[in-house]
This record gives C-alpha cells, sequence and structure tokens, in this order.
C-alpha cells in the first residue's frame, strides 16, 4: 500500500531537493545568483516562487499577502529592528575587546567606512527587495503560518527556522574552508537568523521589521566588525571566528535577543493561519 503525504509534505520534498540541488551546485563553485539591472536575483529562489505558485493553484491555499502585513509598514518597529544588531554586535565587539581578541581599526578609515555605509542604507534596502523580502515572504509569512495549522507558535518557530536554515544550506556550501569549527559557527549563525526573524514577524504582526533586521544585520555586520575570514574592512577587526560577525558568539547574542521578545510586556501574535 502507498502511503498518502499531505500536499504540505510533498510541498516540502520539493523545496527540499532544490535546496540540495543549489547546495551541491555551490560546491562546485557555481554560483546561482546573477544580477537584473542592479537587483540580484538567486535562481533558487524563483524556483521555490515557481514552487509556491504552483501548489496555491493546485491545493487552492490561501495565500493573502494581507495576512503578512506587507502592505503596512510601521516606523517605529521597523527602526527598531534595523538598529537592534547594532546593539548585538556592540556586545560582540565589547566582549572581544576585553578579551583582547578584537581591535580598533583605526579612526580616519573608520569615518569614512561609517559615511558610506550610511549613504548604502537606501540602496540596501532597494536592491535587497528581490532576495531578502522574497525569502521573509515565503519562510516568515507562508512557511510559518501554515505550519502554525497544528502546532504552537513556539514550535511553529522552531519548525519553520528548521526548514528555513536547510533551504539555505548553499550558503554554507559556499564556505571555503575545511574546518568543521567554521561550518558549525556558521550554521548556528544561519539558524539563529532564522529563528529572530520568526520571532520579529510574531511579534509584529508583519514581515517588514524582519526585513529590516537583516537588511541592519548585512549592512552594519560588515562595516562595524571584520575578521581574518571576511572579504571586508572594518571599524573593528578580530582574530578569532568566534567573535566574528557570523561567529558564535554573535548567534549566542542573537538567540538571547530572540529570547527577550517573549519577555517583554506586549503579546505575541499567534500567525494567522491557513483556512
Amino acid at each position: 500500500m502507498i502511503p498518502k503525504f499531505s500536499p504540505f509534505s510533498i510541498f516540502l520534498f520539493f523545496l527540499f531537493l532544490i535546496s540540495l540541488v543549489s547546495a551541491k551546485v555551490a560546491l562546485l563553485g557555481v554560483s546561482t545568483k546573477f544580477y537584473l539591472w542592479e537587483f540580484p536575483v538567486d535562481v533558487k529562489l524563483l524556483l521555490f516562487v515557481l514552487l509556491l505558485f504552483l501548489f496555491i493553484r493546485k491545493y487552492h491555499w490561501n495565500f493573502g499577502i494581507n495576512n503578512f502585513g506587507i502592505l503596512t509598514w510601521d516606523v517605529g518597529p521597523n527602526i527598531m529592528a534595523f538598529l537592534s544588531p547594532l546593539g548585538i554586535l556592540a556586545l560582540t565587539i565589547v566582549a572581544g575587546y576585553l578579551l583582547k581578541k578584537t581591535t580598533f581599526a583605526g579612526s580616519d578609515d573608520s569615518v569614512t567606512l561609517l559615511l558610506a555605509t550610511l549613504f548604502d542604507v537606501p540602496a540596501a534596502y532597494f536592491f535587497s527587495v528581490a532576495v531578502v523580502l522574497v525569502e521573509e515572504l515565503i519562510f516568515r509569512g507562508f512557511m510559518l503560518d501554515f505550519v502554525s495549522r497544528e502546532n504552537g507558535i513556539f514550535k511553529s518557530i522552531l519548525i519553520s527556522s528548521m526548514i528555513w536554515t536547510v533551504a539555505n544550506f548553499d550558503k554554507i556550501a559556499q564556505i571555503r574552508s575545511s574546518s568543521l569549527f567554521v561550518i558549525s559557527s556558521e550554521l548556528l549563525n544561519l539558524i539563529s537568523l532564522g529563528l529572530v526573524c520568526s520571532a520579529i514577524y510574531c511579534y509584529t504582526k508583519s514581515i517588514w521589521p524582519g526585513y529590516s533586521f537583516r537588511i541592519g544585520l548585512l549592512v552594519f555586520s560588515s562595516a562595524m566588525l571584520a575578521s581574518e575570514v571576511s572579504d571586508t574592512s572594518g571599524v573593528f577587526y578580530t582574530e578569532t571566528h568566534i567573535l566574528s560577525n557570523s561567529g558564535i558568539l554573535l548567534s549566542f547574542v542573537t538567540l538571547t535577543f530572540t529570547s527577550c521578545l517573549f519577555i517583554f510586556p506586549k503579546s505575541t501574535k499567534e500567525p494567522t493561519n491557513f483556512r
């Protein structure tokens, strides 16, 4: 007797299959990204969107954009989310400085770098829509809400974040390092990012603050903290990957920030279930 799988299980199977192929391509040193004008486009993400579209049409899934708060942009939560990575990075930098593993890069270059970073913020918001916002819409919008049909909020956040992590294995495959420690810390960083963005979505009822958090992390992490494994220059430099902008300490601070979202008095939103 052939077992009967739910449509969502079949959807996850094809999503993981696309992710596996993308990771294999990355291992071969081939990029799945290209640029359309100045917009980065990921072939893997395009396949995710096509897959989701086909399943929505076939199984009549209710994929209302209004459910995810994409049509409303609240200034306060987005500014707080955008600036939150600064606090997370500051704690990581201070810890590295106290351990004498992080040093100040220099005043002249630092001022120039910070000014360039501020001018890059609008461009980062605009040109990341094709990748980052689409990811948030799929994994924090559709995926989290769908999983919440049969699970509580905390379990839904955990499950959707694990799906997000597996779907982004190609980012791990792109790491040119044979060190298991570096790969493990990058994986933990990816997991913590998925958890915090899911928590922010549940807390704010919108995918925009999670998008703002990722843009803030992208902008500030490369400008504030460089390491021996990064390709960028920063205001501060660390000689160990543990204290880098994708290291274990940053992941734990991010996870702590995630936990704080459930301690504040404001009630965390139960994701809008699909009917």
